[in-house]
């Protein structure tokens, strides 16, 4: 264990503030100024390479040196003014000092680790030591992305040596893939162009112990002070384990739809640049509620003064390339007037018929303050991380620990893990039998239970592994709060076990099938249905089971369907029986990969010959009431041929022209009833044929000896039930025939009727016009002694119908009704 000395650490070593890109000191402290003897501004006219060389350890002689601690590069001669040199170790941090990069560079006096018998290794700088214990890689990259430093757990990650990697460009790195570097570099761009220094991206490499190794990447980029690219460090996390277990979660849960929708991100739309939805993550990140956010707040009104500019400007892009998506970083200022770093993702859609923003807010607030120091390399990591003595006893732990667990970094050291551990939810002797396996090298995971200052209860999941800290055997322990993962899991299971009875209780036949449509389930009822137990058809093809032969083919190919879809069938029971079926498939799919499907049945047999039933007496009715038109039809003509014969026995005019104009009215209605017998339709006609074939059966009986009436026909396609057609066809009659009879003296020139039918606002409009010699007097004026005029009005009463005339100018009827009456 290494000791304190009452001694500043910024009083005890030569600390120099250093140009990254030219290497001229800037500044130094009294310690430097005192060891090396020259002024401040001697030392600042030199460069810090000015002040010795580097030297390689090989071959040096003296006591074996531990190089996974001292790094060969890094090791100098420095001498002073009068000539005295000694062995230094350069640590550095690069920061931004007045406007512009520079870097502490720290000049470790390391003689007596040299000279001493052992390596004092409590002596060295606590960072080195720490990058080379961390359970995350790092990865240091110059300007052109050539590797500067690969540390150990990088070795680990990628099974690559730090010899072999060293000067290396990111291309030439066989584990990193072409679209990996390619991403890699334009994010770095981006973030340059941006002004970000701080990304996160996903790698995936193929490794011979997984099908495929999953890495996530946090990365710094550091630039010069007129912005181009100084170096790159990179912090990589291997998140196989976790993704695997997330995938395999997430499968389950939509396999069995339970899956709640939860979100870690803010998610926003805005339409006309006001909130129309914010979901409860976002309203968490501003501290406003979502009734403030819809109501008051406008993004603008969100962001901070100094970036409203580069808010317009993205506006700008993105409204001048709707199809585009965007994304930048911007700082906001929440309700309670804290300043939070976001990052928005964003891009076009549609909601209720107009153009909206979908947008996605990552609040990256920890990020940027963590990265602001050195120690974030510690400190930014998002799990708690705690390292302990052989003893048990914790000697540090990072920011997380302190924001999950409520007690500052002093409460918790030099205490052990029963201090955090929930009563009587941890076997501690089990955790130490487990610490004691990890001291060995031995990795341990585990789930534990911890106890918050406040109280609360909280499980969380364990990584142990073997370390070295300052000197001494030390364990690393990653800790993960999973409260929301166990509540899902809890909620998955209680779904579970809720599906099974809904499953099995069903009143529906239901069949669970894999992706080769074989049978894994089937619920009572489908046993009930189909004749077959479980046990007997568990592993059996469906389709051949329950599928008659001459459908074998159509069942396969919608079972290759990965859409839900419906069908009325018949399928076979155990017995042979035929049933008709109604059939819901259900396929459950996954990145477009079916991966079970849901075939639920139910039996509609009785239902079906209900239907054949109705329908054959359905069509039995037809037939008899066509056999009624057409006898009602055959009926009319015989009193038309009454008529007929009664007319031939008559001498009076008056009464030959009363009997022939009562056959046409008995001819108009007997049409009627011959179009319904002939349509498909026994209630209505297409009473434009009808009015065309009637108009000239009168013209054709009323015709006169040297008189040729041209009749003109327009009609639009309108279908009359009996109760209008028949009153309707009768006024026809009427019209028409009065206008043979005395719209047209014999040297009348060019006589014309004209007839026109239109559907007009929902209703019908029927124009009978001559140009004939009109009427006597109005017909309003007109006596109710003639039948045909009694009949005209008789029957537009009967058809809530308007009827205009006009007399003037020839003879002009308008009449008009509404369809829907009947």
């Amino acid at each position: 264990m290494y000791t304190q000395s009452n001694q500043s650490f910024f009083n005890s070593e030569s600390i120099f503030v250093v140009d990254i890109d030219s290497l001229y000191i800037l500044d130094a402290n009294s310690h430097a100024i005192e060891q090396y003897g020259y002024s401040i501004d001697e030392l600042k006219s030199k460069k810090i390479t000015d002040l010795g060389k580097r030297v390689e350890l090989t071959g040096f002689e003296g006591p074996d040196l531990d190089q996974s601690v001292i790094h060969p590069r890094d090791v100098w001669v420095h001498r002073s003014k009068d000539g005295t040199e000694w062995m230094v170790q350069m640590t550095h941090q690069k920061f931004r000092h007045a406007g512009r990069a520079v870097k502490m560079a720290i000049a470790h006096n390391i003689d007596h680790l040299i000279s001493d018998d052992e390596v004092q290794i409590s002596r060295l700088p606590k960072i080195d030591l720490i990058r080379t214990q961390m359970p995350f890689g790092l990865i240091e990259w110059n300007s052109k992305l050539v590797v500067q430093d690969f540390s150990e757990k990088a070795e680990m990650i990628f099974s690559a040596d730090h010899a072999e990697v060293i000067g290396k460009k990111a291309e030439d790195l066989l584990f990193l893939p072409d679209k990996f570097v390619n991403q890699f570099r334009e994010r770095i761009s981006s973030r340059i162009e941006n002004g970000d220094t701080y990304f996160v991206i996903e790698s995936k490499i193929e490794d011979p112990l997984y099908d495929q190794k999953i890495c996530l990447w946090h990365n710094t980029v550091m630039r010069s002070e007129n912005g181009e690219l100084l170096s790159v460090y990179s912090l990589i996390e291997d998140v196989t384990d976790q993704r695997k277990s997330y995938v395999e979660l997430q499968k389950s849960e939509t396999k069995f739809r339970v899956m709640n929708e939860q979100s870690f991100v803010g998610i926003y739309i805005l339409k006309d640049r006001s909130f129309v939805y914010a979901n409860p993550r976002l309203t968490e990140i501003t501290g406003y509620s979502e009734k403030e956010l819809l109501d008051d707040i406008k993004f603008r009104d969100l962001v901070h003064p100094d970036d409203i500019a580069h808010v317009n400007e993205q506006r700008k892009i993105w409204e001048a390339n709707p199809k585009e998506s965007y994304d930048f970083s911007i700082r906001i200022i929440s309700k309670s007037g804290e300043v939070l770093h976001i990052k928005t993702y964003g891009s076009s859609i549609e909601k209720d018929g107009e153009r909206a923003l979908l947008g996605v807010v990552t609040d990256q607030t920890q990020q940027i303050k963590a990265l602001e120091s050195y120690q974030s390399l510690f400190d930014c990591i998002n799990d708690s991380m705690y390292i302990q003595d052989v003893d048990g006893t914790f000697i540090e732990v990072n920011k997380e620990v302190e924001n999950t667990t409520g007690y500052s970094k002093e409460e918790i050291i030099g205490k052990d893990p029963s201090f955090l551990a929930a009563p009587g939810k941890v076997d501690m002797e089990d955790a130490n039998r487990k610490f004691k396996k990890a001291l060995t090298g031995k990795p341990q995971s585990f789930r534990w239970w911890g106890k918050k200052k406040n109280g609360e209860i909280y499980p969380k999941d364990i990584k142990l592994s073997q370390g070295n800290f300052f000197g001494q055997d030390v364990v690393i322990a990653v800790a993960r709060d999973v409260t929301e993962q166990v509540r899902r899991e809890e909620e998955l299971k209680r779904n579970e076990e809720l599906f099974e009875q809904l499953f099995r209780n069903s009143p529906l036949g239901i069949a669970m099938l894999n992706r080769d449509s074989e049978i894994v389930q089937v619920n009572d009822s489908f046993e009930s249905m189909f004749g077959y137990s479980e046990d007997e058809i568990v592993g059996e093809n469906l389709d051949d089971l329950i599928v008659p032969e001459s459908e074998i083919e159509e069942a396969k190919a919608l079972s290759d369907r990965k859409t839900t879809f419906t069908l009325t069938k018949r399928r076979k029971t155990k017995s042979g029986e035929l049933i008709d079926v109604f059939i819901y498939g259900v396929p459950v799919v996954i990145d477009g990969e079916t991966i079970a499907i849901y075939g639920i049945y139910t039996d509609i047999t009785d239902r079906i010959r209900a239907e054949d039933k109705v329908k054959q007496s359905l069509e039995e009715k037809e037939i008899l009431l066509a056999e009624i038109h057409h006898r009602v039809k055959n009926n009319l003509a015989v009193i038309t041929g009454l008529l007929e014969l009664q007319f031939h026995n008559l001498e009076s005019a008056e009464a030959k022209s009363a009997l022939r104009d009562s056959q046409m009215r008995i001819n108009s209605m007997a049409l009627i009833h011959e179009k319904l017998y002939q349509n498909e339709s026994l209630s209505n006609i297409d009473f434009g044929v009808y009015i065309d074939e009637l108009v000239r059966v009168i013209v054709k009986s009323h015709s006169k000896e040297g008189v040729n009436v041209n009749v003109k026909m327009e009609a639009d396609p309108i279908d009359l039930p009996i109760t209008k057609a028949i009153p309707c066809g009768l006024i026809i009659n009427e019209i028409v025939t009065n206008s043979m009879k005395y719209a047209f003296p014999a040297d009348h020139e060019n006589p014309e009727i004209a007839i026109q039918l239109k559907q007009k606002n929902g209703g019908a409009q029927i124009l009978i016009s001559d140009n004939g010699i009109g009427l006597e007097k109005p017909f309003e004026q007109m006596g109710g002694n003639s039948l045909g005029t009694l009949l005209i009005r008789t029957l537009s009463s009967q058809l809530e119908a308007e009827m205009d005339v006009d007399g003037s100018d020839g003879t002009c009827y308008k009449l008009s009704f509404d369809l829907e009456k009947s």
